[in-house]
């Protein structure tokens, strides 16, 4: 459709007629110059109906005061303590793998995005608890993909959706009263790579607002840096020159040391970073942004993907 279109284009069906924009530039249409002419809302789309008030599903004032809150912990500053615990994790992930076992690098990437997020974004350890989430995970991510609610807004939702929305509701709610409780003896300030802990001390931020941002990270937050390493890691076996290349660029920065990098050590990464950067932009990422009713090859040498946003 971008070939033969342009980069701006509506899909038109019955119920279901979303805005498709392609390319940076129109990305920043969307998001920051003309952001007033759009909206996120479309009350029957599933995604606005689990997360509720989430800042993916949001407009305006509200979605601004959410990602004020939220920013913060992203920050580059308050990413960099973290860089051991993302180590951690990774070792705690591939430490499970066999050698010569096949292991299917979209799951194994899931559960890496969903750790590094709980632990280093929430501060709180999922690990023990991924048995039980994972399916409810799974079928709340297939509950907001495209389906029958496309062409029936009043579609039944699941069983097994309503389990998993009640199973991810009483963990979530959980951990947002632990940590309040917590927070109510402590007289020094949140850490501010503590996303939850930020939610929590924001004026005006109910449990089930809190809610809301939690479940927007877990299901909407981890799914695109899934799809980006699993994307990465199949391009790579797919050129085993570049991945030798890559490889050897890893040796030389880190050697053999059993610490995590350094933040210099990371920069000094370029092709690695190319290799991310060249395949993350064109990724899949769908906006759920609406009208109003009113109105190649990168220098990686990987090819790039290509997606809409």
């Amino acid at each position: 459709m971008r070939e033969h279109v342009s980069p701006i284009f509506q899909i038109t069906m019955p119920r279901f007629r979303p805005a498709v924009f392609v390319g940076p530039d129109a990305n920043r249409q969307v998001l920051v110059t003309q952001r007033d002419l759009l909206s996120w809302r479309n009350a029957s789309d599933p995604v606005v109906k689990l997360l509720r008030h989430g800042v993916l599903v949001v407009n305006g004032e509200e979605h601004d005061r959410y990602r004020r809150i939220m920013d913060v912990p992203y920050q580059r500053r308050n990413v960099l303590p973290s860089i051991p615990a993302f180590w951690r994790y990774t070792d705690d992930v591939t430490a499970t793998w066999a050698d010569g076992e096949t292991q299917d690098m979209l799951v194994e990437m899931r559960k890496l995005a969903l750790i590094i997020l709980m632990g280093a974004s929430f501060h709180v350890d999922v690990a023990p608890h991924l048995p039980r989430l994972w399916q409810p995970i799974l079928h709340l991510i297939e509950y907001i993909s495209p389906g029958l609610w496309i062409l029936w807004a009043g579609a039944p939702v699941k069983a097994s959706q309503r389990q998993a929305i009640e199973t991810l509701d009483a963990y979530l709610y959980d951990i947002i009263r632990t940590r309040r409780a917590e927070l109510a003896t402590r007289e020094a300030e949140p850490d501010p790579t503590d996303l939850l802990a930020a939610l929590i001390v924001a004026p005006d931020m109910t449990d089930d607002l809190i809610r809301d941002q939690l479940l927007t990270m877990l299901i909407a937050g981890h799914d695109t840096s899934t799809a980006l390493l699993a994307w990465v890691l199949y391009l790579l076996g797919a050129h085993p020159a570049t991945l030798a290349e890559l490889q050897a660029e890893v040796d030389s920065v880190l050697g053999a040391q059993d610490e995590p990098p350094t933040a210099d050590q990371l920069n000094a990464l370029t092709l690695l970073d190319q290799v991310i950067k060249g395949n993350a932009a064109p990724l899949p990422t769908h906006s759920h942004r609406q009208p109003p009713r009113h109105g190649g090859h990168d220098r990686s040498g990987l090819p790039r993907a290509r997606g809409h946003a």
